[in-house]
């Protein structure tokens, strides 16, 4: 097992697919025997469309998340487990709450990442900045508490590189952006799209699986001690790209808060994001194999209980 994660291969890509379809299937029999769902304010979508959309949108979140915390950025050594990681976190929690919006959040915020790992590797990251900011903007238009991140992109510019007005203003505007193209739909087919939006950042019609999730705790608090180890034989590169990606995943957890407090949803799908991020440490900065194999029967008790809990919903 310790040899399987400790490695990369193409054939990655088609194992993420293949988990997220096979742990999203139960979605068909809607757990209680139920053909279709009702997603509020949209309405009744058939099964198994909430299947393959789930399923694809866990896939791509997948290779996203392979793609950031694989990499030799982060390890010594390319790795398949960030990807492992995302699709097996995301299908427990999406077996219960039946949210493709949250999932597709992740996966837009998993862009914004991606974008802000480089702002300090380039002279000019104007560019990069409008792009994370406008991911910003579309997540929050999907769960406004992550317009959090929106500082913490602010704070990252002010702490590693030099004052430059253009990229705080690029990001402002980026995250605006989004918000103009919804009011101008919004306005010229008079359509009320936000408040089709809030309206489903507040419905509390879902399930939210918090037993399933207690495995799954305990190893993101374990894994975030090794992944801070790790910053004492980290190059300079490393050492930032973790710096972003750690305050980016705190400021997640942040926005969580916030929207308790609001009354709004808890769409625990985002946290998929630190979850890839920092479990991998448990097992590639080890050399027991019978870790890898602790961590592995951890996660399946997270999945399997998510499967027993949503048989007896």
């Amino acid at each position: 097992m310790l040899k399987f994660f400790k490695s990369y291969e193409p054939y990655f890509n088609l194992i993420y697919l293949v988990l997220a379809i096979g742990l999203c299937l139960p979605l068909i029999s809607g757990g209680n025997g139920a053909d279709s769902f009702t997603l509020i304010p949209w309405g009744n979508i058939p099964s198994y469309v909430l299947v393959i959309v789930c399923s694809l949108l866990i896939w791509v979140g997948a290779l996203l998340s392979n793609s950031l915390f694989g990499s030799r950025d982060f390890h010594s050594i390319s790795s398949g487990m960030p990807g492992i990681v995302f699709v097996l976190y995301s299908a427990t929690i999406c077996l219960g709450s039946h949210k493709p919006w949250a999932i597709l959040a992740s996966v837009i915020l998993l862009f914004a990442l991606s974008f802000q790992t480089i702002i300090f590797r380039q002279n000019d990251v104007r560019k990069e900045c409008f792009n994370a900011a406008v991911c910003l903007g579309l997540a929050s238009v999907l769960y406004f508490p992550v317009a959090l991140l929106l500082i913490t992109q602010m704070a990252g510019l002010a702490r590693l590189r030099t004052f430059i007005w253009r990229e705080y203003t690029a990001s402002i505007l980026g995250f605006i952006l989004p918000w103009v193209w919804l009011l101008s739909i919004q306005w010229l087919f008079d359509v009320d799209l936000i408040q089709l939006f809030i309206i489903a950042q507040f419905d509390s019609s879902s399930n939210l699986l918090i037993t399933s999730i207690a495995p799954w705790s305990v190893l993101l608090a374990w894994s975030l001690v090794s992944l801070i180890k790790s910053f004492t034989r980290s190059t300079n590169i490393s050492r930032n790209t973790k710096t972003i990606s750690l305050s980016f995943s705190a400021t997640l957890a942040a926005s969580l808060i916030v929207g308790q407090l609001i009354g709004a949803q808890t769409p625990l799908e985002i946290l998929a994001i630190p979850m890839a991020m920092a479990m991998p440490f448990l097992v590639l900065d080890s050399t027991s194999g019978a870790r890898a194999w602790f961590v592995v029967a951890i996660m399946a008790t997270g999945v399997a209980m998510a499967f027993f809990l949503t048989s007896a919903l």
